[in-house]
């Protein structure tokens, strides 16, 4: 998926946008109060209502959203594999937030938040909100069923209060309402994302492991006819074709990161056990979670483009490209990682849109002048 176009009437209840986005790179800069982030927010939560952070579906967040219309234009492939252009509408009125898709004759309606509610009256307003979607997807609501096949959006507002755990104080609500077609998608602390990375190098393994164990049974148990042998080679392939690929992946992913510990003389590794530490200064060892700030974010943010590509939604189009939001990425980053900031993640991820919010002139420096998004709200 590919964002075309967006139009925000009324946002906070005062600011009137339209941004145009270029296939590849694009840089959102302007003042606070620009609605630079609550651009990104809202097009997430619009086009994936579903999806889960911190116990909350983003169909609560977009509720509790001030608005009085939003647009976006996107393109993607169809169930035929075909490129397929769409709008999204949300309409927001005293009662409800209304989806609508264009050439999709049906509409998904989500409770509007009622302000002023305490703790727990938010949290069964979020039951309600999950009721709601839950019966409507039930009910095979088409506008639900054609965002859940979409690769939606990869958000990663990778500032500092994501990298921190979340505290009691964030996560106050209790997952009672989440269901499995709710899978959450959605920015991790840095546990979850360093687990992630460190079980797909065990899923891998893993994989060619029990290749190798088919491989040997097939050579000392089986009678090797011709097709026996035939069907041999065929595994073998799929064996090399498996190892090149975990090898190639995992090469990738360090090779990103280390070009930016290796300006403070350090490495990450993948070790024996599979996972992921860092080599110091005279040959010491750490875990990466004892990593700076600035640190994990980088390997936060190559760790989602490496290894969050198996999006739940969209599955049935794996070959669909997929934008990614980055908001405020120069946080905790030094200004010599902040200017190699785009290059570097571009390289990362060649088929991705990327729309990053800033305040960096460092990050906005290095790009043509063709990717800057200057807001200024009519």
């Amino acid at each position: 998926m590919i964002i075309k176009e967006a139009s925000f009437k009324k946002l906070h209840g005062y600011i009137d946008i339209d941004v145009d986005f270029q296939d590849d790179v694009n840089i959102i800069i302007g003042g606070n109060g620009s609605g630079k982030t609550t651009i990104l927010n809202a097009m997430a939560w619009m086009l994936s209502p579903n999806y889960w952070w911190n116990d909350t579906p983003n169909a609560y967040f977009l509720a509790n959203l001030e608005f009085e219309e939003v647009q976006v234009a996107y393109s993607h492939l169809n169930s035929d594999n075909q490129p397929a252009q769409r709008i999204i509408t949300a309409t927001r009125n005293d009662e409800v937030v209304e989806l609508n898709v264009s050439d999709i004759d049906d509409s998904l309606t989500i409770p509007i938040v009622q302000e002023g509610l305490g703790r727990p009256m938010m949290e069964d307003h979020i039951g309600s909100i999950v009721t709601s979607i839950r019966n409507q997807d039930q009910a095979h609501n088409q506008v639900l069923q054609h965002l859940q096949d979409l690769p939606g959006p990869l958000y990663l507002p990778l500032n500092r209060r994501w990298i921190e755990e979340p505290d009691n104080e964030v996560s106050f609500y209790r997952p009672r309402y989440r269901r499995p077609y709710m899978d959450a998608y959605a920015p991790a602390p840095i546990s979850q994302v360093l687990d992630r990375a460190e079980r797909t190098f065990r899923q891998e393994k893993s994989k060619i492991t029990d290749l190798q164990e088919r491989l040997i049974n097939w050579i000392t148990k089986e009678s090797l006819d011709d097709a026996r042998i035939s069907e041999l080679q065929s595994k073998v392939k799929e064996y090399e074709d498996n190892l090149a690929q975990i090898k190639n992946l995992s090469e990738k992913f360090l090779a990103s990161v280390n070009s930016f510990f290796n300006d403070n003389k350090k490495e990450l590794f993948v070790s024996q056990e599979l996972e992921l530490a860092v080599k110091v200064a005279e040959g010491l060892r750490v875990s990466a979670r004892q990593l700076s700030s600035g640190e994990l974010q980088i390997l936060m943010l190559f760790a989602f483009l490496y290894f969050q590509r198996d999006n739940p939604a969209g599955k049935q189009h794996q070959s669909d490209r997929i934008a990614v939001f980055l908001d405020e990425p120069e946080v905790s980053l030094h200004l010599a990682w902040q200017r190699r900031y785009v290059e570097s993640i571009t390289r990362a991820n060649t088929d991705a849109q990327f729309i990053i919010a800033t305040h960096s002139p460092e990050i906005a420096g290095p790009v043509e002048d063709s990717a800057i998004i200057s807001i200024h709200p009519k």
